[in-house]
Formats: C-alpha cells, structure tokens, sequence
C-alpha cells in the first residue's frame, strides 16, 4: 500500500510540473495579434503575416465558417470591406458599376479563373438575389451605387440623394449580410448633369457624404463601356491601354449591365491578361483603400 501511495505521489507531483512549465510557453509561436474586428494579423514563429496574405477574409467577432452562407438578416452583419494593408508595386481595381445583371455570373466565373477580386457598385434589382449574394460567397467586395441610378430622383436634393442610397445599403445588408458605407456617385463626383436638378449639390454630398461615414470612390481609367451599347472589345482593351499609362494604382471603370454591355465580359480576360502583363496585383476595394477621385467641376 505504502508503495502505491509513493507512485500517486510521484505522478501527481510530475503532472504539476508539467503544467507549470506548459504555462511558461511564449505565445510567440501561434499568437493573433493587432487591434479590432477585421484588421486582424497571424504571427506565425513570430513572422507576422496579415490575414489577407494567408487567404482569410477579414471579417467582424464572428466565429462563422469561412464556407457559410451569407446571412440574409439585416441585423446580423458581416462588413468585408474592412481594411487590408494594400501591397507594394502597381494595383488594379477592377470594378463593374450598375449591376447586379444577367453578366454578373459569367464575369464572376472569369475573375475565378484567375482568382482575381474585384469591386461591384451594385443598384437596386430586387430580383437578383441570388447575384448579389454569390459576389460575397466568392470574396468580392461589394459597393453602393445608389438604388434607382435616376438622375432626375437622386440629384433633386441631398435627402433625396441619401433617402435612395440608404435603400440600397439596407437591400444589400438583406441579401448579403454585409453592411458597407463605400460608394459611387452615378456619373462620378465630377459630373455635370447633377446642375440640371440641384446646383452646387455635388459640393454638398461630398462634404456631407465624409461627415455620415460614406467613403466615396471614382475612377482613372475608363474603359468607354459607359458611353456605348456593346463597344467592341478591341476599343475596350484600348481605352484602358491608354489610360493606365503612367499610373501605378488605377481603379478601372467597367459595367455589369446585360445584354447592352455583353462586349465587356468577352474582353475581361484580355483586360486582366493586360493588366497582368504590365506587373499589376489585383485588389478589392475596402474601407482602407485609398480613393481615386476626380475635381469637382464648377
């Protein structure tokens, strides 16, 4: 008896070491480190790698499994568009403004292809659920573009203007589960037609827009798709051959209308080919990402 009490002893003091010196372990080898939701960094054997470099997408407290679906609850979100440190060397946003539309897949499944992320300034299409959804799953970053896109409507004054953007964001936050204060102006800060329906506005949204929150983005190359139903692709690659010269960061204009802008889809993988060839990464948009914007004219 004596024997076994001797053997308990021996073993109850061995595990107690134990776990003293489990305790001392540095938390160097596997630690998260860095500050708030989504802005998270990995340090592996002390080597900090950030979350984007390890193919974690950034996201809120959740504990969700990077393979879950979307939540559809308008009070359960996730933003995607928190900021990730940007690498050095040239950058391309690639970005498709007015959809989502019948295009939206096939652009989505050519950016898989090359496992590119890009940046969709969505309108209102209540119909296409499903559209706006998979631009998430498939870790894009999806933006604001107003609801209705009608001139006439947003530019009638500024809570005409917030009243139709606000629409969007809460139709977005219902189908996609993301909550995003990044947008576009429908025809860029810079446009003209705004004076028709409300002079000097544009000055105000885009003083007032900083003051809510909204981070607004242009652009500096523009593929022309805008301008024309179904532009050849050939003019399309070339208008953005022109423009990216001499820039190192280029946020590039293209649209997801349908059936007026089929061209665009054809020309994708020459305009990413391109861009890969003259040495740029490819990035969505988040809330870090610097903004290309154009003057205001007078």
């Amino acid at each position: 008896m004596r024997k076994k009490h001797f053997y308990f002893i021996v073993v109850f003091l061995i595990l107690i070491a134990v776990i003293a010196i489990l305790g001392t372990v540095p938390n160097k080898y596997f630690e998260i480190a860095g500050g708030g939701a989504g802005d998270v960094n990995y340090s592996l054997s002390g080597s900090d790698v950030s979350a984007s470099d390890v193919g974690i997408p950034p996201n809120d407290s959740s504990t969700e499994s990077e393979s879950a679906e979307p939540t559809s609850s308008a009070n359960d979100t996730k933003k995607t568009t928190k900021p990730t440190k940007a690498p050095k060397g040239k950058l391309a946003y690639l970005t498709f403004d007015d959809g989502p539309s019948e295009n939206t897949f096939a652009i989505l499944d050519i950016l898989d292809e090359y496992n590119i992320k890009a940046t969709f300034f969505v309108i209102g299409k209540e119909k296409m659920g499903k559209q706006y959804k998979e631009i998430v799953k498939r870790g894009h970053a999806i933006a604001l573009h107003t609801y209705s896109h009608s001139y006439k409507k947003i530019y009638k004054s500024e809570a005409a203007f917030y009243k139709d953007l606000e629409k969007i964001r809460t139709l977005v936050k219902k189908e996609t589960g993301v909550d995003t204060k990044i947008f576009r102006f429908p025809g860029g800060s810079s446009n003209t037609i705004s004076k028709k329906y409300s002079k000097g506005l544009m000055k105000k949204l885009i003083a007032s827009s900083a003051k809510k929150g909204y981070i607004y983005h242009d652009w500096n190359v523009d593929s022309g798709d805008g301008g024309a139903t179904n532009l050849k692709k050939e003019k399309l690659l070339s208008n953005i051959k022109r423009d990216c010269k001499g820039r190192d960061v280029i946020d590039v204009l293209m649209h997801d209308s349908g059936k007026t802008k089929q061209t665009t889809v054809e020309a994708l993988r020459d305009i990413i080919d391109y861009l890969k060839s003259e040495g740029y990464k490819f990035l969505p948009i988040d809330e870090g990402s610097e903004p290309v914007r154009h003057k205001l004219r007078k």
